[in-house]
């Protein structure tokens, strides 16, 4: 891209795709993921034409609030995770995603959305998949070649080739499709893209198994994934469950194992932890909660988790979550949340409970002294980054 659209951005990928992604103001791109909203910025600005999809709601989120705070014109972002229109797009960028699968199913929507001679342009750690989805590329379509490499990170480019789009037999089924499996003893419906998407994972199977459903509950299940957990409750006498994801596919997955499994009691919806409730609370909230950000290891959506539950929470109502035992949020949810106690435990997971006290609560509690130090010695450790940060001066835009 030309000088004119330089970006300062704390993802080292972006640096790179912005200095050897070479677009034209005629091209219609195809933006293939969001995760950096600088990079549908910088794009936004050179091309006549960019769409933008993702899985993450909140990642679509800020970048339509970036777009707009930018006044950046004829970027549209879409809320499928998928592109459907064929042979339209003369540029696709392909920032690597969490999982080969999924990376794999990314790259086939791109090569059904090119037009013959158009490009794909796949980007970011080498060591994070970013060498073996270019190799993917070569076989989906037809060739590809590193560009260059630096700081850990490496780009690739493919061409579409003029012929029909086949998605390679020996990889399995087409991953931008949905599958049925029996899983957890119910019929899930699920596809790549979502957390342990194959099957039970110990830790959600840990958790269903101390899982206590008291008749005629309301329950919350947030990040549901493809919903066994939520489904479980449903059978287990709950009188309604919500399920929430940030993740489309997740939902879209969710909504049809209910269907599947014949569960009516049951809504689905896309949501940023408790966002999307509208002030709704419920008797149990129970989470398998995520604490990685793509390759790395990081805990900002399961401590607002557990920071907010008791704005979701009836007075009395408990939170149930089971995660690593490493991760120590039982002092995150003791500065929460009241009769804190661990339901069980091995060398690998925990099963934690907390109740809402029976006062009013309307806002998340402070943070004390205690949590601080718990969050700074994981930083330290684990490389977290547990700040709350304005976006603009996360994201680290600067342009031209």
């Amino acid at each position: 891209m030309p000088p004119s659209s330089k970006v300062a951005s704390t993802d080292p990928a972006t640096v790179l795709m912005v200095d050897e992604i070479a677009i034209s103001p005629t091209d219609r791109v195809l933006m293939l993921q969001a995760s950096d909203p600088a990079l549908v910025v910088a794009i936004g600005r050179q091309a006549a034409e960019t769409a933008v999809y993702d899985a993450s709601l909140s990642a679509l989120e800020r970048t339509r609030h970036q777009i707009a705070v930018r006044h950046v014109q004829n970027v549209s972002v879409s809320d499928d995770v998928f592109p459907t229109d064929e042979a339209r797009f003369d540029v696709a960028v392909l920032p690597v995603p969490k999982g080969r699968e999924y990376g794999r199913g990314l790259l086939f929507a791109a090569r059904r959305a090119l037009k013959p001679g158009g490009k794909v342009y796949i980007a970011g750690p080498t060591e994070g998949g970013a060498k073996s989805l270019i190799s993917d590329a070569g076989v989906v379509f037809g060739s590809s070649n590193t560009l260059t490499y630096r700081r850990r990170q490496r780009i690739g480019v493919a061409v579409q080739p003029d012929s029909p789009a086949i998605y390679p037999p020996e990889w399995g089924d087409d991953p931008t499709r949905m599958q049925t499996r029996e899983i957890g003893g119910l019929t899930i419906c699920t596809m790549p893209g979502i957390f342990s998407w194959e099957h039970l994972d110990d830790g959600t199977a840990m958790l269903i198994d101390q899982m206590a459903i008291v008749e005629g509950e309301r329950v919350l299940d947030v990040g549901c994934g493809y919903g066994v957990i939520g489904l479980s409750a449903a059978k287990r006498g709950a009188s309604h469950v919500t399920l929430t994801d940030d993740n489309l596919l997740a939902v879209r997955c969710a909504r049809a194992s209910a269907e599947a499994n014949g569960l009516t009691n049951i809504d689905v919806m896309a949501s940023d932890v408790y966002d999307g409730l509208n002030g709704q609370q419920f008797d149990l909230i129970i989470s398998n909660p995520p604490f990685h950000q793509k390759f790395d290891v990081n805990t900002n959506v399961a401590h607002r988790l557990l920071r907010e539950a008791g704005t979701a929470l009836k007075p009395g109502g408990r939170l149930v979550i089971v995660a690593n035992a490493f991760l120590k949020y039982d002092v995150v949810m003791a500065e929460n949340l009241i009769r804190v106690r661990t339901l069980a435990e091995d060398n690998r997971f925990v099963v934690l409970e907390g109740r809402r006290g029976e006062g009013k609560q309307t806002a998340a509690p402070k943070r004390s002294a205690a949590v601080k130090r718990e969050r700074n010695l994981r930083r330290n450790e684990y490389g977290d980054s547990d700040t709350d940060t304005e976006l603009d001066t996360d994201l680290n835009i600067d342009f031209d």
